[in-house]
């Protein structure tokens, strides 16, 4: 077993470890707050606002779905990364 042999499952490991899965949770935050405005009172998001104009409903709508496919595909990732690099990892120490 030589070390050369370890890294890709190593930095599979690591890259679905330090990257992916904290990608997927602050996306899947950001889907949750976007699709939990849908049931906020309009006049308290009126109110959060203050001057600024306010975005149509159908905009958090939209970026919520595109937040929740983000969450997908690192998840995803973040999934097929850790099971590679561990049976990798595996492999080589049998």
């Amino acid at each position: 077993m030589s070390g050369e042999s370890r890294v890709p499952g190593l930095v599979a490991v690591v890259v679905s470890m330090v990257a992916c899965l904290p990608s997927a949770c602050c996306l899947g935050f950001y889907a949750f707050g976007n699709f939990a405005t849908l049931f906020v009172d309009p006049e308290m998001i009126e109110a959060a606002a203050g001057s600024q104009p306010l975005p149509p409903l159908s905009t958090f709508v939209v970026l919520g779905a595109v937040s929740t496919l983000g969450v997908l595909v690192a998840l995803g990732l973040a999934i097929a990364g850790l099971v590679w690099g561990i049976r990798a990892l595996r492999r080589e120490s049998s």
